[in-house]
């Protein structure tokens, strides 16, 4: 058996990256994460937190990655028992720019971090 889980209109050179969520850069170039139940062929991406339409999902907001950026994500432990979710990516070719936010929700902060050549 095969399983079900389809994400439509992720960018053709997508490098993927999981930890609490499966994250992929989608073809307008945003980066997105998806909360994924993995039981063998009965895989799903979670539903929407709140109960309404849609999935357990999030969009590193007002920010695009390079066409086929390279992702790093992982998750902290932080002091207070949480986590905070880390994905690190390109935004414009000289740059590693690091995005958090705690796990369970919220914003996302950054830092760009500058590769030197």
């Amino acid at each position: 058996m095969i399983a079900s889980v389809s994400i439509a209109g992720v960018h053709p050179s997508s490098s993927l990256g999981y930890t609490n969520y499966l994250v992929l850069q989608y073809g307008d170039e945003t980066i997105r994460g998806y909360n994924i139940s993995w039981a063998a062929e009965n895989t799903t991406i979670a539903p929407a937190k709140d109960g309404g339409p849609g999935f357990d999902e999030w969009i590193v907001p007002n920010v695009v990655g390079l066409p086929g950026t390279h992702m790093s994500v992982t998750a902290l432990a932080d002091e207070s028992g949480g986590s905070h979710l880390t994905v690190f990516f390109q935004t414009n070719g000289t740059d590693i720019t690091q995005f958090v936010r705690d796990d369970t929700g919220g914003a996302f902060t950054s830092n760009e971090m500058p590769v030197n050549l």
